[in-house]
């Protein structure tokens, strides 16, 4: 009998210069942090943390002239997916996933993904998403949707 390898993913929110990331294993979040996009590329380079996937947040066109920040990060995320096993997640797509329709705060889903995994808790009780603001909060969102469907798993 084979012993199956859990499958993590490596969530990434790129941005110009430095870019929040989560490693998610289906349960919890094994490690975060923001860094450089350089040091997170030969991070990425070297499979640093023995990943399965990547999955990259997309930037949306909003109908606005792009500005040279959102060009720059559009430049990484295009370097973090150009990996054979990345993937491209789109925020309008992760709304759906979790909660059903593509018009929907980024709250609502955050507040589904914690609810699945136990949310914040506080300074005193800690919980396991203890830490996860802004922008790790969208690099969370981005590997646990790639993790569903890795899994089959269709909606949050």
């Amino acid at each position: 009998m084979q012993v199956q390898t859990p499958i993590v993913v490596l969530g990434i929110d790129p941005g110009s210069e430095q870019s929040a990331w989560v490693l998610w294993d289906g349960k919890r979040v094994l490690k975060c942090g923001t860094s450089g996009n350089t040091v997170l590329l030969v991070a990425l380079r070297g499979n640093a943390w023995g990943i399965v996937t990547i999955a990259v947040e997309g930037v949306e066109a909003r109908g606005a002239p792009l500005g040279n920040e959102t060009r720059a990060t559009c430049e990484w995320a295009g370097r973090f997916s150009a990996d054979e096993n990345a993937q491209v997640i789109y925020p309008k797509d992760i709304r759906r996933h979790f909660c059903g329709i593509s018009g929907i705060k980024r709250m609502s889903v955050y507040q589904v993904i914690e609810d699945r995994a136990g949310g914040k808790g506080t300074v005193e009780d800690p919980g396991p998403l203890h830490g996860i603001i802004s922008h790790l909060r969208d690099a969370l969102a981005v590997a646990v949707m790639a993790h569903d469907l890795l899994e089959g798993r269709t909606e949050g």
